[in-house]
C-alpha cells in the first residue's frame, strides 16, 4: 500500500467501529478465529512489541486518530480488492 492512504468514506465507515477497540484486542480476536478454524495452533505465544503502546495508555484523541488511520487503510484495501476483482 502506498501513501497517502485514501478510501471512499463508505469503506472507511465500515471499519471505524471495528478498530476503535484497539490493536491488541483486534489481534487477539483474529488469532482466536484462526485457532477455531484450525489455521493456528492454540496456545501460540503472541509477544507484544515493546515499541507499540498499550491502547489504554493512549489519550482518547490518539485512540480516535489511530482507529481512523487503521480504518482508512482497511478501506483502501477493500477498494483495491473490489476494483482488482472487477478488472479480472
Amino acid at each position: 500500500m502506498h501513501q497517502p492512504h485514501q478510501a471512499p468514506q463508505e469503506f472507511i465507515d465500515r471499519y471505524m467501529a471495528i478498530y476503535q477497540v484497539g490493536w491488541y484486542a483486534i489481534r487477539e480476536h483474529r488469532y482466536m478465529r484462526q485457532v477455531e478454524s484450525g489455521v493456528m495452533p492454540p496456545g501460540l505465544p503472541m509477544p507484544r512489541p515493546p515499541f507499540i503502546p498499550q491502547w489504554d495508555s493512549l489519550s482518547p484523541e490518539e485512540q480516535r486518530t489511530n482507529a481512523k488511520r487503521m480504518a482508512v487503510y482497511a478501506g483502501m484495501v477493500t477498494g483495491m480488492d473490489r476494483n482488482i476483482g472487477r478488472l479480472l
